[in-house]
């Protein structure tokens, strides 16, 4: 519900982050799981006189270990899909090894009012590689395009020493914010 005498709104969101996946590596094999992609990214203008209020803010959760991150909406004026969980995982123990791609495209990422930045239906991680057993990196996701990076980031990847077994992170939550004019 908008403060009396606010004409326009900006209105900056992100979707929840995707979350990475579990594995387990053998005995005399290292790896590990590839980070969660981040959420969708929109800031947008509105004129509030184009704006039914009171509406319902909806701020996606961060995706558990292999699933989605949640979906957020302003209303029906903006609607963000969440992180894809993590590609999978990997473990060998040979050398030259790497993950899978890192940019995804086609997630919805829609707004009614004037766009001022948006991720376009983007979304990235890193892939995790392997160069030699017990050497390997790109476990840690990529900042959000939300200023600070931190709200709608993916989660983590993990590594995996000889013959573990683990679980996935949880991607980071969305994150809504409203700024009024008069």
């Amino acid at each position: 519900t908008p403060t009396p005498g606010t004409k326009k709104i900006i209105v900056e969101a992100i979707s929840g982050g995707g979350g990475s996946r579990s594995g387990s590596t053998a005995s005399g094999q290292t790896g590990g799981s590839t980070p969660g992609y981040h959420g969708q990214y929109n800031k947008s203008r509105y004129d509030l006189t184009a704006i039914t209020t009171p509406l319902t803010v909806t701020v996606g959760a961060g995706g558990t270990a292999g699933n989605y991150g949640g979906a957020t909406y302003f209303g029906p004026y903006m609607s963000l899909d969440g992180g894809n969980p993590a590609d999978g995982t990997l473990s060998s123990s040979g050398s030259g090894i790497a993950g899978s791609a890192y940019h995804r495209t086609g997630a919805a990422n829609t707004s009614a009012g004037f766009i001022l930045s948006s991720s376009q239906g983007e979304t990235l991680s890193t892939p995790i590689i392997q160069v030699t057993a017990g050497t390997a990196c790109g476990f840690s996701a990529p900042n959000s395009p939300f200023p600070g990076g931190w709200q709608g980031r993916g989660a983590d990847g993990i590594y995996a020493p000889n013959a573990t077994s683990y679980t996935g992170k949880t991607g980071n939550p969305g994150m809504v914010i409203v700024w009024e004019f008069s």
